[in-house]
């Protein structure tokens, strides 16, 4: 029976006092009546007026009417069950897969599930509830074990369940990069982990991993390293071979030695032409493995049209010019022109408009100086020139009054110059040391830059523009000044970089030879250019799918966004992608999330090549299309491992308070399992609050018998 309970903003006394008053009104409303009426419908009027007051009364009050439900709910038990392609592998120990269905309807489980709640629940990049087991339910088509987000989706029904306790039937084997461990301990159950498959290493041959530049330059050649891992073989020798869009590109021969081991093999594409390449890895396969599904990897890499075009224009001879120049040339993706001005000239050739509209980034370093033509200062001003994108790197010889007349260029304005030099460092505040002109990629610390020696800077007052970003400001000693040492500019498709001061050779040439510092240089001057040079996307509809490759029994997801000729976001638009592939023809559509953003995806589509067209439309009116591709196929993450790990789900279940079982022998699962001290059934208690005073029924009921009064009192001829 539920409990009720009613509760006032009152005191007690309150109530009593009302209700005394209210029949004291009655009463002297009745007592003598006009007409005079008999003693029952005085009774009955004066109890309705009453009834009328103390409710109106009570409603001043607040009234809160609570009714408490209790229920008493058993314990329950999760049981997550692996339903990745893992699974499906057949090891030293047998199938996987009829070992995990002999676990699943094993006495062991079957007495847990008949002495408490059972949840059964499918795992793979996903998971679901399945309601009650049965034999079909596995598919064993996950293309990702993720062990974590399984416990991550359990954590927010477990309280509502009352689970006491988790069994993890899998082979340990988890695919997703986080730590399942944490998630498990957050559950704060003890989880019973339940092992299948060998943990002895299977004779195997697997493409471990495959590493290239994600961006290459079309006629270069490109390195692909390769890590073949084997275990179970010796003496025979294997092929590695390198597919490139389809075409025999590179092969090499290695030979396997006793035991488990690791091969690098660097293998070597040449690509001619633009766009995303595909390229295949594969090895020899061997007899006996125990799976041929990882003897097979796919990489991609986006190819440019070529070398990137660098004009170098220095104000004179000197040692950051030597340092820009050794850097960039060093790099096979930049092919360098360099102006140097002289007395009598520009050594090397002449400085014309052809240079800079044929480049593709513009580094001044040191110039303009007092030397520097009219000419020339009006051909860094046409308008073609400017569209370029340009690093300035200031001097010691720069002529600041010729520099200020180059404005329109610059991301900071010149107000005032001193000869008189400095020693600074640079510090990058802390909420710029993500932009990508000064993250370094390598490891390091996040605060690299104060391992750098110091530079050189003209004491003056330089001021970022409004539109500037500040990525680097001046250090003298300990003490950080708010005066810009490294700035950038973007604005409307356009960007330039200035480093306002000189010196930076010293970056390459003083550093400490033992570790990373002598290389931030080089790396600092090539995050510039691929800053300055990449392309802005200021298209008005984008559609890509959220990776460039998709691995079998993976389903195909497209993100979108749609604006307006103004760049603001549309959201009511109508989104249709055709896919085309190897075996025909299927179409999706994106559906809005807002912000005018969108997302879909295609259904499992089989291993190979596809392209889409992403029609966008309002109503009748046709936006806009957008074109791509994609692959599917590949190496699987699930076939990387291919032996049970039992020390990860041994640590599992000792961190969790649970215990390890191997899945051939579950003895004694179930009584360990109602041994568990919190393994009890507890009481749920449901509350549901009315706020009286707040209810149409109780203004209703209040209306109700005050009609109810004033009709009888018209039937009795009352006033």
């Amino acid at each position: 029976m539920p409990e009720l309970d009613l509760s006032l903003a009152l005191p007690l006394f309150m109530p009593l006092l009302a209700a005394i008053i209210a029949a004291a009104l009655s009463f002297a409303a009745y007592r003598s009546p006009v007409p005079p009426v008999s003693t029952p419908w005085r009774v009955i009027l004066g109890v309705l007026r009453w009834s009328a007051l103390m409710l109106v009364f009570l409603l001043i009050g607040e009234p809160l009417l609570s009714v408490v439900h209790r229920t008493h709910q058993p314990p329950g038990v999760a049981v997550l069950v692996d339903n990745s392609r893992s699974m499906t592998l057949t090891d030293g120990a047998g199938s996987r897969a009829d070992a995990e269905r002999r676990v699943l309807a094993s006495t062991e489980l079957r007495a847990v599930a008949g002495g408490a709640s059972a949840s059964w629940l499918l795992f793979d990049n996903r998971v679901r509830d399945i309601g009650t087991w049965s034999a079909d339910s596995l598919t064993l088509t996950g293309d990702r074990t993720d062990i974590a987000g399984a416990f991550r989706a359990l954590r927010e029904r477990s309280s509502a369940d009352n689970v006491r306790a988790v069994i993890l039937v899998t082979d340990g084997n988890a695919t997703t990069p986080e730590n399942p461990v944490y998630d498990a301990e957050a559950l704060a159950v003890p989880v019973f982990t339940v092992g299948v498959g060998d943990t002895a290493e299977q004779r195997d041959l697997a493409v471990r991993s495959v590493t290239t530049n994600a961006v290459a330059y079309a006629g270069t050649r490109v390195p692909v390293n390769v890590i073949v891992h084997s275990s179970g073989y010796g003496g025979e020798r294997v092929e590695v071979t390198l597919d490139h869009r389809g075409r025999p590109a590179d092969r090499a021969t290695i030979s396997v030695d006793a035991g488990t081991r690791e091969y690098r093999v660097t293998l070597f594409m040449a690509p001619d032409s633009a766009g995303v390449h595909r390229s295949t890895v594969s090895v020899s396969r061997l007899e006996g493995e125990v799976t041929h599904k990882n003897n097979t990897s796919v990489v991609f890499t986006r190819v440019l049209s070529g070398k990137l075009k660098i004009l170098l224009v220095a104000g004179s001879p000197g040692q950051d010019l030597a340092f820009l120049r050794h850097s960039l040339e060093a790099d096979p993706n930049f092919d360098v022109t360099t102006r140097v001005q002289m007395p009598d000239g520009f050594r090397e050739g002449h400085l014309t408009p052809e240079l800079f509209t044929s480049s593709d980034c513009v580094i001044l370093t040191g110039f303009p100086t007092a030397m520097t033509k009219d000419a020339d200062l009006q051909m860094l001003l046409r308008e073609d020139v400017q569209r370029k994108p340009f690093f300035v790197l200031l001097g010691r010889t720069v002529d600041h009054e010729r520099l200020r007349r180059l404005n329109p260029l610059l991301p900071f304005i010149v107000e005032s110059v001193l000869p008189n030099e400095l020693q600074v460092f640079m510090s990058v505040p802390e909420t710029r040391r993500m932009h990508p002109v000064v993250r370094f990629r390598s490891a390091g610390e996040m605060d690299d830059w104060s391992s750098l020696p110091p530079v050189f800077r003209l004491q003056g007052n330089f001021r970022s523009k409004p539109e500037s970003d500040v990525l680097g400001v001046v250090r003298l000693q300990t003490a950080t000044l708010n005066e810009p040492l490294l700035v950038v500019r973007r604005i409307a498709g356009r960007k330039s970089a200035a480093f306002l001061g000189y010196g930076i050779w010293r970056w390459k040439m003083l550093a400490p030879l033992d570790g990373t510092a002598a290389q931030r240089a080089d790396e600092f001057l090539g995050n510039a250019i691929r800053w300055l040079t990449s392309i802005e996307d200021e298209r008005r509809i984008r559609v890509r799918p959220v990776r460039e490759s998709f691995s079998a029994f993976e389903s195909v997801e497209f993100s979108g966004q749609v604006y307006d000729d103004s760049m603001e976001p549309l959201s009511e638009a109508d989104i249709t992608v055709v896919i085309e592939g190897p075996d025909g023809r299927t179409t999706t559509g994106l559906v809005p999330l807002g912000s005018g953003q969108y997302a879909g995806s295609a259904e499992i589509l089989p291993p190979g090549e596809y392209t889409f067209a992403a029609s966008v439309n309002m109503g009748t009116q046709r936006l806009g299309e957008d074109r791509g591709s994609f692959s599917v196929g590949g190496l699987n993450a699930e076939f990387l491992e291919t032996r049970m790990n039992r020390s990860l789900l041994e640590h599992l279940a000792f961190r969790t308070g649970g215990a390890y079982y191997d899945g051939r022998d579950l003895s004694g699962l179930a009584a360990r399992i109602r041994s568990v001290p919190d393994f009890v059934p507890r009481e749920r208690v449901e509350r549901t609050e009315t706020e009286l005073w707040n209810s149409a029924w109780t203004l209703g009921l209040a209306v109700c018998l005050l009609a109810c009064e004033w009709f009888f009192r018209k039937r009795l001829g009352m006033l």
